[in-house]
């Protein structure tokens, strides 16, 4: 795949819960937008926060910034025009999101909450960890990108080099290495 240098596309895809930090999002907008009304954030997803995080959204001087799409069937594309993915997620399991936004190219932007992220993003490599709940910090981050494009760009071609630990080809064969350790030590 090729990264769509060009997109003006923050982007984030989740279901819409109080762990997944959307109204961060709210937050580290406003403060990305004063600079660069000319972009806008994809909110992808829905959930039991929708409404709320929209309404919050909706109350900003921004809120034609912000663009929520609702479940949608084809997100792989959604993100193939985007320009970062951002995550506010308080907490994480294994963060498929942001495999998927690896996937995509993506350079990644997110709270480094304990698990998830900091198995996915490589700091200062691929992606940003900041410092969780630092709103401030991770829109200097996303302005930081957004000036750079260069950073993005070699954020993006080493997603493509990490994203390869989590191939399919990769997971399986470290299955069968399990599979086989465990047997030859019978």
């Amino acid at each position: 795949k090729k990264y769509d240098i060009e997109s003006k596309i923050l982007i984030t895809a989740g279901n819409f819960y109080k762990a997944k930090g959307y109204d961060y999002c709210i937050q580290v907008g406003e403060l990305i937008f004063k600079k660069y009304p000319n972009w806008k954030w994809m909110l992808c997803g829905d959930g039991i926060e929708f409404e709320n995080i929209k309404n919050l959204a909706n109350k900003s001087k921004w809120k034609d910034n912000f663009i929520f799409t609702g479940r949608i069937f084809d997100l792989e594309k959604k993100m193939d025009n985007s320009a970062i993915y951002v995550s506010c997620s308080l907490s994480e399991g294994f963060g498929l999101g942001l495999i998927e936004a690896q996937q995509s190219r993506l350079p990644i932007v997110a709270f480094g909450v304990p698990f998830g992220p900091s198995e996915i993003i490589s700091n200062d490599v691929n992606g940003f960890l900041i410092k969780n709940l630092d709103v401030e910090e991770m829109a200097r981050k996303i302005i930081f990108l957004i000036e750079h494009k260069e950073e993005r760009e070699r954020f993006s071609s080493n997603s493509a080099i990490l994203h390869d630990r989590f191939s399919l080809d990769n997971i399986i064969s470290q299955w069968k290495d399990l599979f086989n350790s465990v047997i030859s030590k019978k």
